[in-house]
Formats: C-alpha cells, sequence, structure tokens
C-alpha cells in the first residue's frame, strides 16, 4: 500500500470512530432513566466456574444515580448517589467516599459514563486510548489504560447497539479478572420508583 493510501485508511478509521462516538453520546442524551436487567459474569484467575449474578439496574442520566439491584444473590446492591458509593455484599454493606477515595472514584466514573454513552469521558478517567470496531449490531470501544495502577483496570471493552446507543455489553479487565456485564433490554424513560436511590 502506497503512503497515500495508508493515510486515507488512517483518516477515514478516525472519521469512524468520531461518527461512532458522536452516534452513541446523541441518542443517550434522549434518555431521562434506564432500566435493564443485567447478567454479570466474573472470571477469576485460577478458578474454574465463573461467579454469575443477575439483577436490574436503574439508571438517572441528568443526576448521575446508578443503582444495580441484584435478584441472584438477593440484597445485593452496588449504588452510586452523589460522592456515595454503596457496596452491599450479603450482610455486609460498605459505604466509600468518592471524592477523598481515588480508586472508587474512577470506579464511579466508568460506570456513570459508560451507561450514559460517554466513552470519551470514561477513557480521560482511566488515562486510556480508545480504538473502534465496528460490527452488525454494534458500536464497539475498546479502552486499553496506559498505565494500569494496582488495583484499578486495564482495560474496557464497551459495545453499543446502532438501533438506540445503549450499553449492551461492558467488559472490564484487571489483572486478576475479567468482568462482563450483559443488558440486552432496556426500558427508557420510565419515572423510577421513589427512593430507588435511596440506602
Amino acid at each position: 500500500m502506497t503512503v497515500a493510501g495508508i493515510l486515507f485508511s488512517v483518516l477515514c478509521f478516525a472519521q469512524t470512530k468520531e461518527q461512532a462516538l458522536a452516534a452513541v453520546l446523541k441518542a443517550n442524551a434522549s434518555y431521562s432513566t434506564v432500566i435493564s436487567p443485567f447478567k454479570q459474569t466474573k472470571t477469576l484467575k485460577g478458578l474454574k466456574k465463573d461467579d454469575v449474578r443477575e439483577g436490574t439496574l436503574y439508571f438517572s442520566p441528568k443526576t448521575s444515580q446508578l443503582n444495580m439491584q441484584y435478584s441472584k444473590p438477593a440484597g445485593n446492591q452496588l449504588l452510586i448517589n452523589g460522592d456515595k458509593l454503596v457496596v452491599i455484599n450479603g450482610s455486609t454493606r460498605t459505604v466509600y467516599n468518592a471524592k477523598t477515595n481515588q480508586m472508587m472514584k474512577t470506579l464511579k466514573g466508568t460506570l456513570l459514563s459508560c451507561v450514559a454513552g460517554k466513552v470519551e469521558e470514561a477513557a480521560t478517567l482511566n488515562k486510556a486510548t480508545i480504538e473502534y470496531k465496528d460490527s452488525d449490531k454494534y458500536y464497539v470501544f475498546v479502552l486499553t489504560v496506559e498505565k494500569p495502577v494496582l488495583g484499578g483496570l486495564n482495560n474496557v471493552e464497551l459495545s453499543y447497539s446502532k438501533k438506540d446507543g445503549s450499553l449492551c455489553i461492558m467488559k472490564l479487565t484487571d489483572k486478576n479478572s475479567v468482568t462482563v456485564y450483559d443488558t440486552p433490554v432496556k426500558e427508557f424513560n420510565k419515572p423510577l420508583d421513589e427512593g430507588i436511590f435511596n440506602n
């Protein structure tokens, strides 16, 4: 391939990525709420059996509030409300302050940005590069962290529906595990139950 041909290919790739980022951002800007059942599959190095969990995700983009309520195992929860990040695992309830805890601040921002379709914001938070992969059904973005920190993410792969722009698959990879969230079905702009973000 000639130099001109290589340059043309690079420019087309960049344009395609920018168009995909804009399409996802625009679609998600029209949603006041998102409700979605989800399946969480975590694969840990050294373990033969995956940890599979299920539940329902509630999201308010305007207020940047998110609640992942688990039905399997029942009672578990991950809640983001303001600077508070609450994790309920069995009988243990842990509250993190995302204002003072840098790792939780990054986790909180990453989850909110990814669900809201703000891919570039998620990349900035994680100091990651963005690679775009096109497919028939999805806009796929791979965020690769340039210098992973201890306990942090190595990369994030996000697949957004070409039909409605919503996040359908989120794959989080760190040093020891891979966690995949599947959210195939959504309800948009539906009023949320009062107190859904209280805990």
